[in-house]
């Protein structure tokens, strides 16, 4: 999805338009940050930046069409096409590992996954709407006469949520919880364990 992604934007002249959504998007992140209520801790303003940022490199890179936006057609017998396209094949656990866009793939829900767990302080939570996110990502290109939706996307980017996810719950076990006054209470590593319970 991605280095095809890529490949496609050099091909097809749609790197503006990728740039463009982006663009527009991380600019909607940072004002929802700006936006955060004051009465919040500076570090909630900064993760909702950073899952705001994180979306929009997600959104920009996945939903424009190949061609740009002017090329934006839905395929006839969509709902057929993504029921072909998602359906899972023997493999598919597996195929990032062996194909050129796999680990971009992973890479690109890491720091949505690691953001999100921050924000929510809910780790399984994140990697859950990780993995939503990507196959909401890939019926949508599966739909589109220009893109081509996979289910082993949605395993690659879900394996990603999954670490960026991980590894907040270890900040969330080894960094004390910020009581939006600045200063760390001792509630915070009982909330950080609770957080990876559920």
């Amino acid at each position: 999805m991605i280095e095809e992604s890529l490949g496609r934007m050099v091909l097809t002249g749609s790197g503006g338009a990728v740039l463009a959504t982006t663009g527009l998007l991380a600019v909607l992140a940072l004002a929802g940050a700006a936006l955060t209520p004051p009465s919040r801790s500076p570090s909630v303003r900064l993760l909702v930046a950073g899952t705001g940022l994180s979306l929009a490199v997600v959104l920009g890179l996945t939903v424009v069409p190949t061609g740009g936006w002017q090329r934006f057609g839905v395929a006839p017998g969509a709902l057929d096409s993504i029921a072909r396209n998602l359906r899972p094949l023997p493999g598919d656990l597996t195929a990032w590992t062996h194909t050129s866009d796999g680990p971009p793939n992973v890479a690109l829900f890491v720091p949505l996954g690691l953001f999100l767990a921050l924000l929510l302080r809910r780790p399984l939570a994140a990697a859950a709407a990780a993995v939503v996110l990507s196959a909401a990502i890939e019926c949508y290109q599966a739909a589109l006469t220009t893109r081509v939706g996979a289910f082993a996307d949605v395993v690659a980017n879900g394996l990603g949520g999954l670490l960026g996810a991980a590894l907040a719950g270890v900040l969330l076990l080894l960094l004390p919880r910020d009581r939006g006054d600045g200063h760390a209470g001792r509630a915070g590593r009982r909330a950080a364990v609770g957080t990876l319970r559920g």
